[in-house]
C-alpha cells in the first residue's frame, strides 16, 4: 500500500508540472494587470521548437495581444495575490502591488464591519447588504 500510494502521489507531481514548456507568455491589460499563458508540450507540431510553436500560437489565438515572453520559473509560486501581480516594465518581470485593492480585500473589509463592535448597527447592515449584493 505504501509503494502504491508513494507511486501514485509521484505521478500526480511529474504529470502535472511535466506537460508545459519552460516559456509562457505574459500579457499585459490596460489596467497594467497580467494574464499569464501556459503552452502546453503535446500542442507543438512534430519538427517545431518551441519558439515556433509559440509564436504560431500565438498568431492564431491571441492576435490582437502582444506576447512578453518569460521563464515559467520567473512567475510567482504563491498565488495568493494572483490579482495583484502587476507587470514591471522597467525590470521586466512580475511584481506584486500591495496597494491594489481587490474585490476580495473589500469583501473582508466589509466582513470586518459586520464583525466590529464599535461600527452602528446601520453600519453592520450596510456592509452586509453590500456582501450580499456582491458589490
Amino acid at each position: 500500500m505504501k509503494i502504491f500510494l508513494t507511486l501514485f502521489l509521484f505521478t500526480g507531481v511529474c504529470f502535472a508540472d511535466g506537460g508545459t514548456l519552460d516559456d509562457v507568455c505574459v500579457f499585459v491589460k490596460p489596467d497594467n494587470s497580467i494574464s499569464i499563458k501556459y503552452f502546453v508540450e503535446k500542442a507543438k507540431s512534430k519538427d517545431e521548437t518551441d519558439n515556433q510553436f509559440i509564436i504560431r500560437d500565438n498568431a492564431e489565438n491571441n492576435k490582437d495581444e502582444t506576447c512578453i515572453k518569460v521563464k515559467k520559473v520567473d512567475i510567482p509560486v504563491d498565488r495568493k495575490d494572483r490579482n495583484k501581480w502587476r507587470w514591471d516594465s522597467v525590470n521586466k518581470k512580475i511584481k506584486i502591488n500591495t496597494t491594489v485593492v481587490t474585490a476580495e480585500d473589500e469583501r473582508e473589509s466589509l466582513w470586518g464591519v459586520v464583525k466590529s463592535t464599535t461600527a452602528s448597527i446601520a453600519q453592520r447592515f450596510d456592509a452586509l447588504v453590500k456582501i450580499v449584493k456582491g458589490e
